[in-house]
């Protein structure tokens, strides 16, 4: 089946403005519950929409490639997610949303160890992109209740940049193994990954903080 460049554009313009949308609710849960375990449930329920999705369609069984493929960018993912989450606990919204959008300006970078030179117009429409995000995001006060206005480098942003760094590896990686991937799969496998992995983690590192009165769950 031919793929329309222009449905992939519109796609991926739609996965922008859920991902961007997300920011003020990863800050909301930020202080309430630990990274671990908001990226444990937040995955985890990705995992069984996609499940109940692929289980209707018949399509949940993974190649070997997807399986061994998914381990690795949902491993990538998890340190990603984590690196995010616990950085935006100490920073805003804003700058984490400008911090983790760089990545768009190291894609190009990474791809050159894969052979893949970027065009003149990559490179201008992942500048222009930066600017963009810059342009949004300026506002650098506190987005919540009783926060003050913040400036300067704040504890949270280098965390958000090197998940940037993961989050680029991640795009590369997945343009790599998705042309012969089944996509649902592949990304169910992630959140598999991504869920195990942080659910564990939780479990010895922010056990303490990991209750439904502390999590968020209950929260009003």
């Amino acid at each position: 089946m031919q793929r329309s460049p222009l449905r992939a554009d519109l796609l991926l313009l739609l996965v922008a403005a859920i991902w961007g949308s997300g920011f003020i609710a990863q800050r909301v849960a930020a202080r309430s519950m630990g990274p671990l375990s908001f990226n444990a449930i937040r995955y985890l329920i990705g995992f069984a929409i996609l499940g109940v999705l692929l289980a209707s369609l018949a399509r949940w069984k993974p190649t070997r490639a997807e399986f061994v493929g998914g381990f690795w960018l949902g491993a990538i993912m998890a340190a990603a997610a984590w690196l995010q989450q616990h950085g935006i606990e100490f920073t805003t919204a804003a700058r984490a949303g400008f911090f983790t959008g760089l990545y768009v300006l190291i894609v190009p970078v990474v791809g050159l160890a894969f052979g893949q030179r970027p065009r003149a117009a990559h490179v201008i429409g992942a500048a222009v992109a930066v600017v963009g995000l810059w342009l949004l995001s300026r506002e650098m006060g506190g987005e919540l209740p009783g926060e003050e206005p913040r400036g300067g480098l704040l504890p949270g942003d280098p965390y958000i940049i090197a998940c940037a760094v993961l989050w680029a590896l991640h795009v590369a990686f997945t343009g790599k193994l998705a042309p012969s991937a089944d996509p649902l799969r592949l990304a169910a496998v992630q959140f598999a990954v991504v869920a195990v992995l942080s659910g564990v983690l939780a479990l010895v590192l922010e056990l303490d903080r990991f209750t439904l009165a502390s999590s968020g769950l209950l929260s009003r």
